[in-house]
């Protein structure tokens, strides 16, 4: 089950911290998946990261 996404962008930034909340059914695990893109000048690099399992209460 996917609870949601969002979109959470920056541009000209050295580092970027941001966030997204969504409501959940307690009891049930979770995991938390970021993608994240990168260009500069002309080098373009992706990356993911999954986050271990959380219950959610």
């Amino acid at each position: 089950m996917q609870v949601g996404s969002q979109t959470v962008s920056a541009s000209n930034k050295m580092l970027f911290n941001g966030y997204a909340v969504f409501g959940t059914v307690s009891g049930y695990y979770y995991r938390a998946r970021t993608v994240h893109w990168v260009s500069n000048n002309g080098t373009y690099e992706q990356g993911n990261y999954t986050s271990n399992t959380i219950l959610a209460k």
